[in-house]
């Protein structure tokens, strides 16, 4: 069976809804959109879900370049549709340092209004360049405010072989990959070093470690027990961390599509 690209997301702003669409550009730090906003502390360190589950409760629509959201209870947001034009903070994202650029403060007044705490809301623009771990990549490349990495890859045949083994299957959005591919067997996407989606080459990095965002239930936005990552745990844990999904680096920009072939050019080792 031919390998092929079934879904693809995007999540313009870190951490909250998102957006399944039929392709999308592919830029050296990751999908166009794609986490190129984050909330953000006084001190200015990233705010998500681990913090505030009901942040999946905002739900984002993109306009050409701007940005509409929307979240119970709340009159619509619109973002300016530009990444210029703001004063420029130090952020922090897992240890990771850069700046970004202040929304406005009616837009800080929305989230922190919802969320009934004081958060800020900055941008990525195309000034920033935020890198990736060199450890992983010898100082190559950048990435958006995703955690680390400018895209996850997970096979739909991974989800199904964790299915099985679950009380109650759980959906992709769960773990909230940017490209979903089929016809693989579960988990095989653990061996990508290198690969080809349609145009565009990627580097495997690593397996995803996942967290207790993954135990969000993205539909109610509140934490829902303990799964995945217990059942994860039994067969997927490896050096004290549960994996689920391939960290992707692009060699250049293109783009993704649904239904685009997936050309595996090199693998390596798997997990354990």
């Amino acid at each position: 069976m031919p390998v092929t690209v079934s879904s693809i997301f995007i999540y313009p702003v870190k951490s909250l809804g998102t957006i399944a669409v039929d392709h999308a550009e592919v830029e050296h730090r990751g999908l166009r959109h794609d986490r190129r906003r984050m909330l953000i502390r006084a001190d200015g360190v990233a705010v998500t879900q681990r913090d505030f589950p009901q942040l999946a409760l905002v739900q984002p629509e993109i306009d050409g370049d701007r940005v509409r959201l929307r979240a119970p209870g709340r009159e619509p947001l619109e973002l300016n549709g530009g990444l210029q034009g703001g004063e420029m903070v130090g952020v922090s994202l897992w240890g990771s340092h850069c700046e970004g650029m202040l929304e406005s403060d009616s837009v800080h007044a929305w989230f922190s209004d919802y969320l009934g705490s004081p958060v800020r809301l900055v941008r990525m623009p195309e000034s920033v360049r935020r890198g990736i771990n060199p450890e992983r990549t010898k100082g190559e490349g950048i990435v958006s405010f995703a955690d680390g990495y400018p895209l996850l890859v997970a096979g739909e045949a991974s989800l199904a072989d964790l299915n099985a083994r679950l009380p109650q299957p759980l959906g992709m959005n769960r773990f909230r990959p940017n490209v979903v591919v089929k016809g693989t067997g579960a988990f095989e996407e653990d061996s990508w070093a290198r690969i080809r989606i349609g145009e565009v080459e990627y580097f495997g990095v690593k397996q995803c470690d996942r967290c207790l965002m993954t135990t969000v239930a993205p539909e109610r936005g509140e934490f829902d027990g303990k799964e995945p990552l217990r059942t994860l745990a039994t067969f997927r844990k490896f050096d004290g961390q549960v994996y689920f999904g391939r960290y992707m680096i692009p060699v250049g920009p293109g783009m993704a599509r649904l239904g685009d072939s997936v050309e595996v050019l090199e693998t390596s080792a798997p997990l354990g």
